[in-house]
């Protein structure tokens, strides 16, 4: 097949912008939508996303106003339902209930389907019942007047959840000397006293009051008029929600209770974020795991981690909540000998990177901070399949040419084959410019041969994600609304995040030129945020540990453990998750043979999002 010229290439591309506006035009036209604009809404979303490729999430936000996760419902839909479509329209199904049955399983599907075509009207919160299977018998079913309770006291208590959990974040981080922000947060805590107060009387009929000391110090924090008594109750507050209850000290101490009804020493992770739709069955031991950047990108590619080894207790708490505890081992690298782990597919992690940083005085192999020889060392203790090491990409300059040198000749002899290069972390999907010097190596020349060497994701090198379209979502979670022009100053990738010394007391930006780089894409330069601004807000963006946390491709529900300060040093030092992930599928494919399509993922998250089941898997390893 001939190449296509540059002019034919260009027209080709004409072609598809006129015709990415026409169906932009389609989905924005659309106001209040039945279930046919539903199908027209997703068949429109299906083709672009043909024609995007990489890019669809970032279209789709931008220029269709829809969450990603919205228009995947549209796309499903359209994809599942297409066929039967004038049939579920004869029969009045509304959107929602399409939406949750396209979303299921085809055993699920096809109870609800069955359902419908005996007669039966369903609601959104009927067919999530039925397609997860959680009734035999429709008098099990709540009324809807119950269900409708149900879903406005969830959401209530969410709220309540949430608030409690901001006043305590404006508590841990507040300034003394900042008299607008104590006379704030006591009005907060009048806000919240009620509904503590109602907990309250539940409990003591109950007779359970583990949270009264916590309810108590929301109280006097309430009741607080001065400034200095505001101050020690939030101190107060403080104190007490850091401190466990003896329940959760022997709940700790004791492990959970397994199916056989023994007790287990060690708990399981109930994050989401690290479920995966892969089920490869290969494991992983990561060093310097940090706070898990890393972690979760290989968990999202099917990894089953054996060990999370990392010396700083923050950074463990993190992993031991997002992971279990069972696998964290809070330790140092040097001079650590591993217990029986079995097998290992991948050894995996990312060694001090300052003394190979531009930032410093690149002292490599001669500065102490350089784990190298360590992490050589354990890969001939351990002789994993094969192994992946993520560094800045100072380490590629020719001063260190002869330490890559024997690091490379040390691998050779132990029976690897390896590849090393820089790629930039915003060809992958991450709204950030971020270059990591890749090191992989393989034992067997099998999946050496198969191994390709990724430096780039779909579109993403010629169309970035852009800094506004990561957290533009974020910045309107407490009711701001960012300008056009706060926008356009954002409508670019992010400097690097840095800030990840244990010397810094304080977080940061970066040095002054880095820093004038966020000062000129609308954020305050000197100064740090605790939350997303609110409705009321004017002027720069105050920066914060949560967009950091987006931008660095973090999942949203990562649950960072430690001080304001220790989770900025394990966002700025970890590898952002996405590229980790698409590493890990190249190397699951590389040691297996198989294919992985990253899409997979997306969809997997989606229905775990949406609390679907998956269609019942074979136990067997793949």
């Amino acid at each position: 097949m001939a190449k296509r010229t540059v002019e034919e290439k260009l027209a080709h591309d004409r072609m598809n912008g006129r015709r990415l506006d026409k169906l932009k035009s389609t989905v924005t036209s659309i106001g209040k939508r039945g279930l046919k604009d539903t199908f027209v809404i997703g068949e429109a979303l299906e083709e672009a996303a043909v024609l995007l490729r990489g890019g669809f999430t970032g279209w789709v936000r931008s220029e269709c106003g829809l969450d990603p996760r919205t228009a995947l419902n549209f796309r499903k839909t359209f994809r599942v339902l297409a066929p039967m479509q004038e049939w579920l329209l004869d029969k009045e199904v509304a959107p929602s209930v399409a939406v949750t049955i396209a979303a299921a399983s085809r055993e699920g599907r096809e109870r609800a389907l069955k359902e419908i075509a005996s007669g039966r009207k369903l609601t959104a919160a009927d067919a999530k019942l039925i397609v997860r299977n959680e009734t035999k018998d429709r008098a099990h079913i709540r009324p809807h007047g119950l269900t409708s309770l149900e879903q406005a006291a969830r959401a209530f208590c969410a709220h309540v959840l949430a608030e409690a959990e901001r006043i305590l974040d404006v508590a841990s981080c507040l300034d003394p000397k900042d008299e607008a922000a104590l006379a704030n947060l006591s009005s907060a805590a009048r806000d919240l006293r009620p509904f503590l107060a109602a907990v309250n009387q539940h409990a003591a009929r109950v007779g359970k009051s583990e949270h009264h000391e916590f309810s108590a110090a929301i109280k006097t924090l309430a009741c607080a008029a001065r400034h200095d008594d505001i101050r020690d109750a939030a101190n107060v507050l403080v104190r007490v929600a850091r401190t466990r209850t003896p329940r959760a000290t022997e709940d700790a101490a004791l492990g959970s209770v397994d199916a056989d009804g023994t007790r287990s020493s060690t708990s399981k992770s109930a994050i989401r974020s690290v479920s995966s739709a892969f089920k490869h069955g290969l494991t992983c031991f990561e060093v310097c795991a940090g706070g898990g950047g890393q972690a979760a990108g290989l968990a999202k590619a099917g990894f089953h981690h054996v060990g999370l080894l990392e010396r700083e207790t923050q950074p463990c708490d993190t992993l031991r909540a997002a992971f279990g505890s069972q696998y964290v081992i809070e330790a140092s690298l040097i001079g650590y000998e591993p217990i029986d782990t079995g097998p290992i597919d991948l050894l995996a992690g990312g060694v001090p990177c300052t003394p190979f940083s531009r930032a410093g005085k690149q002292n490599g192999e001669y500065d102490d901070r350089d784990l190298f020889p360590e992490a050589l060392r354990l890969v001939g203790r351990m002789q994993p399949r094969a192994v992946m090491l993520e560094n800045v990409a100072g380490i590629m300059d020719p001063v260190n040419d002869g330490y890559r040198a024997r690091i490379l000749s040390k691998l050779s002899q132990m029976g690897y084959r390896w590849d090393w290069w820089v790629l930039n972390c915003a060809d992958f999907g991450v709204p950030q410019r971020r270059r990591r010097a890749i090191l992989i190596a393989f034992r067997d020349s099998a999946a050496w041969t198969r191994f390709r060497r990724l430096d780039s994701i779909g579109k993403y090198a010629e169309k970035p994600i852009t800094t506004a379209m990561a957290i533009e979502a974020h910045l309107r979670s407490r009711g701001y609304n960012p300008t056009p022009e706060l926008l356009g100053r954002m409508n670019r990738v992010c400097p690097t995040i840095i800030g990840g010394s244990l010397r810094k007391q304080s977080s940061d930006l970066g040095q002054a030129n880095t820093r004038k780089e966020w000062e000129k894409m609308g954020f305050v330069g000197k100064r740090w945020g605790i939350a997303a601004p609110g409705h009321e807000h004017v002027g720069d963006i105050l920066p914060t540990n949560r967009m950091m946390a987006i931008l660095q491709g973090f999942p949203s529900d990562w649950p960072f453990r430690g001080k304001p300060r220790d989770i900025n040093r394990q966002i700025a030092n970890a590898f952002p998750t996405p590229v980790a992930f698409h590493l890990g599928l190249a190397i699951a494919e590389a040691l297996t043979g198989e294919e992985f399509d990253p899409s997979r993922q997306v969809y997997h998250e989606a229905m775990r999002r949406n609390r679907i089941p998956q269609r019942n898997r074979s136990a067997k390893t793949q």
